[in-house]
């Protein structure tokens, strides 16, 4: 998973369309893996780049873990968390996907991160349970640890240096409590001081008040002077509170006060931040929302947020110039020329039609046989709902429809049809078939004997959340503006996640059974599925539009016994054989693995993950995701400019910046007189 491959593309407009043209050639005019960034913003496009962006060579882990917090810190924020329903938790736990899509988590996802990213850095991780929060612990051997040193007082009674074990790094409340010898402090060191505090001083324990009081004591200082040492160590500690300034030194004297239990918050690795375009399709990120968030409450306070005002008064120190909101919409749309060739470059099936330049758009080619076009819409943001508008010509006896698959084209279902003779043109709501979907196929299909019978217009909208840190945003003076290809720009990525549920009903999100996941000799539940003794399996079908590249698959498990296991198998050829790829073995409560693999057949489209489960205890698999990455049918063979459009306001006054695009990596300036205020950045890319 670590490498990219560097991309330079050469600038040439694919030919255009010529009038009542024959049948065009099936050569796509899609890039894939695009990114914009700003000057201002880090590069967090992929767990990868997450790791690029804040681990520098030379780095000890201690400041490779400290790095991993800071990135954390930067792009999330604490609040009531993202509900995709893939997972048994409900939430999201995927970095990429709370950096770049939301923004916003509470601290089991803040866990996730950690554990997720320290895990891909080469470090071991586990999360613990507290009072009312639970956070991560990172091992590693450290002595030198240099990082917050010089913020760090000397402490007596913290104990020996623990240069060899599990240090605690709290992203959600943002704290860190260094030791004397300038190492983090473990949860159970934590817990000792806390412990050990409460039986010199028993009538604070339990008592909010008297917490408080103490800690208003001195100008606010009373808990530095008369609390426990450890705690008083925390650099982000400002008079009783931590940066956020919704929780201080009494919820940690709360929090801590128990002996905590080893937990696995699980995540999921594999989602990316990156886009495609081809012609008529644009991605429009505001910098602002219009009330849409993938948990639909009207009233979530997060919807007017605004940094660095209450609660967001650490972006100041954490993301420096950042003026901007925690939730985000736009829009994803595609509008294919149909009277052109924008739609046989587009689409991933594009049989027996034709698009003219006179009478309707798009026809059939041979009028005795149906015409069908599949188009995929493919979001690096979550889908939050949109609409198709459509206009159609109809001979009696005719039919135009649309239909709708938001599980990789597995099952389509009727969206629309156009069967009265005449033109009709209609707006079609999509409502909640794609919302919290990140990928859907609409199927066009022409049915009848009339000639004329087809499509004069078809223009796709999705409605999108996004993370507005992640923009690529201004500031005042000059501003740098990188647009790159992260990868092969001919490689496209198809997904499978899903809920583990025997719930046929289940309409939140794709479940097992709408993506065809078989399970054998398992108990499947609502949120997790079980082992029941000899051998379990969850089988997994990939299917890809073109040969695989690579496959990228994991799952988050449990093997209490140490006989359990959970294999990953693969198959390529419909199960005849199978070999393994990778394992969890126990006993484990809880852990989380994600590998890849490019030892894949040539000319593979289909394959089988499979997840196998034996041993003598409890086995089971709460969340899994697999990725293919395969040669894009529709990719373009040379590069297709589009524009990148910055808008944004001075003293209200409305700015606009457009740059064509015509070759990667391509680096241009963006100047503000004052302090901008963002308003979008969008991408397009016309014929």
């Amino acid at each position: 998973m670590r490498p990219v491959i560097a991309l330079l593309l050469a600038a040439v407009v694919l030919p255009s369309a010529g009038h009542a043209q024959s049948q065009p050639e099936r050569a796509g005019a899609r890039i894939n893996n695009l990114k914009v960034l700003s000057n201002h913003v880090d590069d967090v496009t992929t767990p990868e780049n997450i790791l690029k962006s804040f681990v520098k060579p030379g780095m000890t882990d201690q400041q490779r873990s400290v790095a991993l917090w800071t990135a954390a810190v930067r792009y999330r924020h604490q609040t009531a968390p993202p509900n995709e329903f893939l997972a048994a938790d409900w939430e999201a736990h995927d970095p990429v996907k709370l950096f770049n899509v939301y923004g916003y988590c509470m601290c089991c996802c803040c866990s996730s991160i950690l554990e997720a990213l320290n895990r891909l850095d080469g470090r071991e991780t586990r999360g613990r349970i507290l009072n009312g929060h639970s956070v991560p612990e990172v091992k590693y051997h450290d002595d030198s640890a240099p990082s917050l040193r010089a913020k760090t007082p000397p402490l007596s009674g913290a104990g020996a240096p623990d240069v060899d074990g599990w240090h605690m790094f709290d992203c959600s409340l943002i704290t860190l409590f260094p030791k004397p010898d300038g190492t983090m402090a473990s949860v159970d060191e934590i817990s000792q001081a806390v412990r050990d505090w409460y039986a010199q001083n028993p009538g604070f324990e339990g008592n909010s008040g008297k917490l408080v009081g103490l800690m208003r004591e001195d100008g606010w200082m009373g808990w530095k002077e008369k609390g426990p040492a450890l705690l008083a160590a925390c650099p982000y500690n400002k008079s009783g509170y931590y940066p956020a300034r919704t929780h201080g030194w009494d919820a940690t004297m709360s929090e801590y006060n128990r002996k905590s239990e080893v937990y696995e918050y699980g995540y999921q690795l594999g989602h990316r931040a990156l886009f495609s375009l081809r012609p008529g399709e644009s991605l429009v990120r505001e910098a602002s929302n219009r009330g849409l968030h993938v948990n639909g409450d009207p009233g979530f306070d997060m919807l007017k947020a605004r940094a660095p005002e209450n609660d967001l008064a650490y972006v100041s120190e954490f993301l420096p110039g950042y003026n901007g909101g925690v939730v985000a919409n736009g829009y994803h749309r595609y509008a294919p020329d149909l009277a052109a060739s924008d739609l046989a470059q587009g689409a991933l099936v594009y049989d027996n039609l034709v698009n003219r330049t006179g009478g309707t758009s798009l026809v059939r080619r041979d009028a005795t046989k149906p015409g069908v076009a599949v188009i995929e819409m493919s979001s690096p943001y979550v889908y939050l709902g949109g609409r198709v508008k459509v206009s159609a010509v109809c001979a009696a006896g005719d039919t135009v429809s649309l239909s709708l698959s938001t599980n990789n084209g597995r099952t389509f279902e009727p969206l629309w049809s156009a069967t009265k003779p005449g033109t009709v043109t209609e707006t079609v709501s999509l409502g909640d078939r794609v919302t919290r979907r990140y990928s859907c196929q609409l199927k066009i299909e022409i049915r009848g004997a009339g000639k004329r019978t087809g499509l004069n217009t078809l223009a796709i909208e999705n409605d999108i959340q996004h993370a507005p840190r992640t923009l690529p945003w201004l500031a005042k003076g000059d501003n740098t503006i990188t647009v790159a290809g992260d990868s092969d720009s001919h490689i496209a990525t198809r997904t499978v996640s899903c809920r583990i549920t025997p719930d046929k009903g289940f309409t939140k999100n794709e479940t097992t059974g709408t993506m065809g996941v078989v399970f054998d000799n398992m108990n499947v539940e609502d949120g997790s599925c079980w082992w029941k003794g000899g051998v379990g399996t969850m089988t997994v079908p990939i299917e890809t539009p073109g040969d695989i590249a690579s496959l990228r698959f994991g799952a988050q498990i449990r093997a209490r016994g140490d006989k359990d296991v959970v294999k990953m198998m693969l198959s390529f050829d419909d199960g005849r054989t199978w070999r393994e790829a990778a394992a969890i073995h126990g006993p484990t409560p809880g852990m989380t693995r994600y590998v890849s693999t490019t030892d894949i057949p040539a000319h593979t489209r289909k394959a089988l993950l499979r997840y196998e489960l034996s041993g003598n205890n409890t086995v089971g698999i709460f969340s899994f995701r697999a990725d293919a990455d395969y040669r894009d049918p529709i990719a373009s063979r040379a590069f297709h400019p589009f524009m990148a459009v910055h808008r944004w306001k001075e003293n209200g006054v409305e700015k606009t910046a457009s740059h064509l695009i015509t070759a990667l990596p391509a680096t241009y300036t963006i100047h503000a007189d004052a302090d901008p205020q963002m308003v979008s950045v969008s991408y397009e890319m016309a014929r």
